[in-house]
């Protein structure tokens, strides 16, 4: 009877061991816990947000930097897109735990991990899409994908993708047709002027602005027409627009308080003296030039997509950017100053 309970004893223990080595092994378990609409249904032209939850299910061991993809991808249908079709659809706290790209041919964003993150921390990341045309249902995907190392020991990898349904409905006839909005320098103020073809019970327009792109406050609010099968024009000057990058779009109501998005505009205001960039539109070469003969801690070229495609640290006033390898279209241009003020300018290749 003795040995017979020693053996028990030496057994459990055995199990033990190993039932703590499984544990100690199971390092690191990258995993997405939810994936998901705001709404199953919106209608034409009216927005929704997708949400994924990522966390690191492990034990033990932080993922790495530079280990984990987190691909998301849009139906290439179109039915509905990412609006903005741009990194600035993107929002919410883990945003900034990944380096983003975005793919607009096959509609899909990707974060690669730029920083370790420990066990048991998770987040979200959201994703604005705006409905284009009806559809009974598309799906979009989130899934990991294991760059280095290939995967961790016991890894779980049956949470490493979900899906999400949307479907889109026709809805009824937009109150406003917009001919074009637009927002341009006025000495320190922006000036935002609007055109609209026709209006059918259009109650008014909310002029907002953003520091970011996803984060929205009201500037004003302009009275519509009601109908209309004329062409109407709007204005509304911002007196208080910040250093850097400035957002603006409308917000347009009907009767009913159905609204609708306008396309965003961006007018930029920098502290690092008069910045010049020319010639704009170019063919070859791009110059930034300035009032202040110093240098700017850094310049970034991006494509429209937003895809980084040149980036100088210490860029001194009076140099140039090559742009004779690029096809022609439009680029964004980011110039961050000596005080770590942003600055973003659109060029046009020819």
């Amino acid at each position: 009877m003795k040995k017979i309970f020693i053996k028990t004893i030496i057994l459990a223990l055995c199990l033990c061991a190993n039932i703590n080595s499984s544990f100690a092994q199971n390092d690191a378990d990258p995993a997405i816990t939810s994936f998901s609409f705001a709404s199953g249904q919106i209608n034409v032209n009216q927005l929704t947000t997708l949400t994924v939850f990522f966390t690191n299910n492990g034990f033990t061991t932080s993922i790495a930097t530079g280990s984990v993809g987190l691909n998301i991808s849009l139906p290439t249908s179109a039915d509905y897109t990412a609006s903005p079709e741009t990194m600035v659809a993107l929002s919410r706290n883990y945003l900034t735990k990944f380096n983003w790209t975005y793919d607009p041919t096959n509609k899909n964003f990707f974060g690669v991990s730029n920083q370790p993150i420990s066990p048991g921390d998770g987040g979200t990341i959201t994703i604005t899409v705006k409905g284009n045309r009806p559809v009974t249902s598309r799906i979009s995907v989130a899934n990991i994908i294991r760059l280095n190392p290939g995967a961790y020991p016991n890894e779980n990898t049956s949470n490493n993708n979900l899906t999400a349904a949307l479907s889109i409905a026709a809805g009824g006839p937009l109150p406003i047709k917009l001919l074009s909005f637009n927002a341009s320098k006025q000495n320190k103020s922006v000036n935002l002027t609007w055109e609209t073809a026709t209006e059918i019970n259009s109650s008014h327009f909310d002029v907002q602005t953003s520091i970011n792109g996803t984060d929205w406050t009201s500037i004003g609010i302009v009275n519509a027409a009601g109908n209309s099968s004329t062409t109407k024009q709007y204005s509304l000057l911002h007196n208080s627009p910040v250093t850097g990058i400035n957002y603006y779009r409308l917000k347009q109501f009907d009767l009913n308080a159905k609204f609708e998005y306008s396309l965003i505009r961006t007018v930029s205001f920098s502290t690092a003296g008069s910045i010049s960039i020319m010639p704009n539109p170019t063919t070859d070469k791009v110059f930034i030039t300035s009032g202040d003969n110093g240098t700017l801690q850094s310049v970034s070229l991006y494509s429209a997509e937003g895809k980084l495609l040149q980036h100088i640290n210490d860029f001194k006033f009076g140099n140039s950017i090559n742009m004779t390898i690029y096809a022609p279209g439009i680029y964004m241009l980011k110039m961050v100053d000596k005080d770590g003020k942003v600055e973003v300018t659109r060029v046009l290749k020819n």
